[in-house]
């Protein structure tokens, strides 16, 4: 399976946004399912998908604690916890 790596981060205005990139190759990803769980949650507040640069942002995020996961068949799952 492959690697994904995402630069997530979050910014005032409460928005997360991040990109999708391959570990291995560094090329964009611009197809993945995104999701926004609120840490210790299996229920996804949200769910988005990348452009065609590999980014995507969640918006209208509340302050607090939150985990990204990314699915991507033939990828690992890639989760970032504790994004706050």
């Amino acid at each position: 399976m492959g690697d994904l790596c995402a630069l997530v981060g979050f910014f005032s205005g409460c928005r997360i946004k991040g990109q999708l990139i391959d570990a291995s190759t560094n090329q964009v990803i611009n197809y993945a399912d995104i999701f926004l769980f609120t840490m210790g949650s299996e229920k996804p507040l949200q769910q988005t998908f990348p452009d065609d640069q590999g980014r995507f942002s969640f918006t209208k995020v509340a302050p607090g604690n939150y985990v990204v996961m990314v699915r991507l068949m033939g990828y690992d799952v890639f989760t970032k916890n504790d994004i706050i």
